[in-house]
Parts: C-alpha cells; sequence; structure tokens
C-alpha cells in the first residue's frame, strides 16, 4: 500500500492572530522578532507552515486548538522505555531486569545515537535511559535538544555513565538529566527512581485548558478565594457602563518604566465609554500620571476578591495571581505584558479564547523588546473595544472558571497526598 503524503497546510498572519486570540500586528510581530518561523510570498506576505505554527504553541505552553491536534503524537507514552546504550551486554541485561521488575513496562533497546533518535522521534518513550558516552554522538547535547523539543512529549531522562568524573552529575543534572546514576549500576535502585519519577504528582492550580500538564500523574487544585468585603464605592457617580479593571501589578510601581506603561494605559481608555479602576501600587507617585480622565479612578491598591465581581474585563501586565485569578472569576482579560513570564501567561489565556494580548510593537532597528508606550495605546483600545463587544471571550472565561471550581481545594489535595499521621507517630 503506498504511504498517505501528509497535506501541507499554510496559514496567513491574519489566520494565525485568529487562533492565538491575538490581534494581526501582533502575530507579525511574532514573525518578526524571530518567534514565529514564516516565510514571505513574492507578493510580501507572510505564511506559516502548521508544524511551525504547531512547534510555536507549544514552546509557549498554548492550548492547541482542533485543526493543529492530528493525533496525540506529541505525547510521550509513559508505559515505555528507552535503553540507550552501546554496551550491548550491559544493555540487554538491564532491559531482562526492567521486563523483570517493571513488567507494565515495554522495555526499547538502541545501541547507537542515530538508532536512538529515531525511536524517540517515532515512538515518545517516556523515561529515557541516556548513555552519556556514547561514541560520535555528544550525551549533553542529545539531552537538552530532547528536553528543549515540545514534539517529544517531556520524557524523563536518566543520565548513565562509566566516567568517574565528580563534576558530571551537577553538569547533566543542569542540562536537563531528571536523575544521574554512575556505573556498574545498581539495578534495583535504578527501577526504584523510574517508579519515583513517573508516579510524582505533578501540582498545578491551573486547569488543563490553561497548563496542559504533560504528566502522568498530574494533580489540580484550586484556592479558596476569600469572600467580597462589600460593595465599591460609588467613584463614578452612579454610572452603568462597564467597568475595566486595570492594574500592572505592584512591581512595577517601583521601576522607572511605570510612568510611561501607566499613561499609555491612560490614553487607551480615555475615550472610551466605561469606567476604569487603575492600581498603581503603594510606592508610584501617582502626580507622575499626568492628567487623568474623569471616568477613571485610581487607588493603590485593592483586593481582587473586592473587584472581581464587579468587573466586566481586566486589562492587565499578565502577572499569574491577576490573569489566572480573572478566568478563575470568568472574567475576560486583555494582556499587555511587560515583563517575566507575562509573555507566556497571555498567550497562553489567549489560546484558550478568553481573551486577547497586546504586545508594544518591536523596535524598528531590532534590539531588546519594548514595554508599551503611548504609540501603542491605539492597539490597546481596539483589544478592549474587541473584548467588550464579543460576548465569546466572558464565554470562554467562564468554561475556564467552570474547570477551576471542579478541581478539589487544597486541604483536600493534601489530604489525600499526604499521610493523616506524622512520620514515627505512634498509633
Amino acid at each position: 500500500m503506498a504511504k498517505k503524503e501528509k497535506k501541507v497546510r499554510i496559514f496567513s498572519a491574519l489566520e494565525v492572530a485568529d487562533i492565538c486570540g491575538v490581534v494581526n500586528q501582533t502575530a507579525i510581530n511574532w514573525i518578526k522578532n524571530g518567534f514565529l518561523k514564516a516565510f514571505m510570498t513574492p507578493g510580501g506576505q507572510y505564511r506559516v507552515y502548521a508544524e511551525d505554527l504547531l512547534a510555536f504553541l507549544s514552546s509557549r505552553g498554548m492550548r492547541i486548538p482542533d485543526e493543529l491536534q492530528e493525533s496525540d503524537e506529541n505525547i510521550a507514552d509513559w508505559h515505555r522505555i528507552l535503553i540507550v546504550d552501546d554496551d550491548e551486554n550491559i544493555n540487554t541485561l538491564l532491559k531482562r531486569f526492567l521486563a523483570r521488575r517493571l513488567p507494565s513496562y515495554t522495555i526499547m533497546q538502541a545501541f547507537d545515537g542515530f538508532e536512538a533518535g529515531k525511536q524517540i522521534t517515532e515512538l515518545k518513550p517516556g523515561v529515557i535511559l541516556l548513555d552519556i558516552s556514547l561514541p560520535g554522538i555528544d550525551g549533553h547535547k542529545l539531552c537538552k535538544r530532547i528536553k528543549d523539543d515540545p514534539a517529544l512529549g517531556s520524557p524523563v531522562i536518566i543520565a548513565i555513565t562509566g566516567l568517574t568524573d565528580s563534576a558530571l552529575e551537577k553538569t547533566i543534572l543542569g542540562e536537563g538529566a531528571d536523575a544521574f546514576f554512575a556505573k556498574p549500576l545498581d539495578f534495583e535502585k535504578l527501577c526504584v527512581r523510574i517508579e519515583e519519577l513517573t508516579a510524582s504528582p505533578y501540582l498545578t492550580r491551573f486547569p488543563a485548558s490553561l497548563d496542559p500538564s504533560p504528566f502522568p500523574a498530574t494533580v489540580r487544585f484550586r484556592d479558596q478565594p476569600p469572600p467580597p468585603s462589600g460593595p465599591l464605592p460609588d467613584w463614578w457617580d452612579g454610572s452603568t457602563a462597564p467597568l475595566l479593571y486595570m492594574t500592572f501589578g505592584t512591581v512595577l510601581g517601583h521601576m522607572s518604566i511605570a510612568a510611561g506603561v501607566y499613561r499609555a494605559a491612560l490614553r487607551a481608555v480615555e475615550d472610551l465609554d466605561v469606567r476604569v479602576l487603575l492600581t498603581v501600587g503603594r510606592q508610584f507617585d501617582r502626580s507622575d500620571l499626568g492628567p487623568v480622565p474623569a471616568h477613571v479612578h485610581v487607588e493603590a491598591w485593592i483586593d481582587q476578591a473586592d473587584v472581581f465581581p464587579r468587573a466586566d474585563l481586566v486589562v492587565c501586565h499578565g502577572g499569574s495571581g491577576t490573569a489566572f485569578g480573572a478566568v478563575a472569576a470568568g472574567l475576560p482579560v486583555m494582556v499587555v505584558p511587560v515583563f517575566a513570564d507575562q509573555f507566556v501567561n497571555g498567550v497562553r489565556i489567549a489560546g484558550t479564547g478568553a481573551g486577547l494580548v497586546v504586545e508594544a510593537d518591536p523596535p524598528s532597528t531590532g534590539g531588546p523588546r519594548r514595554v508599551i508606550a503611548q504609540q501603542d495605546a491605539p492597539r490597546v483600545t481596539e483589544g478592549i473595544e474587541t473584548v467588550l463587544a464579543d460576548p465569546s471571550y466572558r464565554r470562554q472565561a467562564r468554561h475556564i472558571a467552570e474547570e477551576v471550581a471542579a478541581a478539589p481545594t487544597v486541604d483536600a489535595v493534601l489530604d489525600t497526598l499526604l499521610p493523616t499521621e506524622p512520620p514515627g507517630a505512634i498509633p
């Protein structure tokens, strides 16, 4: 039977933006900055291959939409163990021992780097026992390459070596290996470590739509937010316009870029028919804001538990507490990232359809990423108007809130994972 040819799928920058939940310019910025691989047509239009878009979404932790999910090919098989060792005697002896000791696992063998790469790519073993001293291949680079490639499913790597360099263990663990064993191997201890690494739960307070964990034992939990302390004061003279909660966290107020970011945000909302609650932190001098529109109320800090039940949209930097707290409350989010993990958080939320991301335009001469400034305000305005006008963002945020609410509480998870009696206690 002839092999079925894979259909080549190509997306425009606008289609990429629609898939990722961002404005068209943001998708173009990703391409221009080298984050998203693309090519240009003779007419000067960007085009992106499906596999490159898939790699981009995976590397940024975004949900993979149905149109890109042909199979579960990027999920590691946690019941497959691949032994990579050129010593045939050790390789075969270890295979026999593991097959008896761990009968629920399929044990595979590779005796060189080429065969190892073929099996890792095609069969996605969940555990790789890697001899980092294979002839003709750099085990350190191979370890890092496996860990850095999201298409391989984030397998567990146990590094094995006959070398006696005392610093080697620290080096290989720093390059992504999950454990280290020196030869001669203690087969029983190796088995115990395999079971520990594949059974230990990965704990996360984020739902699967925002944190698609590759780990077989994933335990999700939810925070228990405090109840609102009371209604918000009527800072807007009885207005019933949509309420925007705008915050860039408490750290920004300590930074020299704070005034520019806040002024750009104020410019973005100055002509909108909305109520705005802006928090700037206790360290920021509010006089540096300049003129504040009448429909904008500024506070140093306010408890989010008091704002979320009354807000229609959260405009924020993408910090975990604010951004994920908002969608957990069923609120759509417009993320304007400034630094750290905020860019990834924003892309994850946009990927679910619960919000949008607006990043600053890249500098025309290249160089480091900019924070938002006055020239970016129109795109922030456009993003706010888009989310408020389209009820699908709110619906998707509520779906995420339902996911979060279905997870057990922290206390319930701890009761399950931890023994009820302390070690050594007498019953």
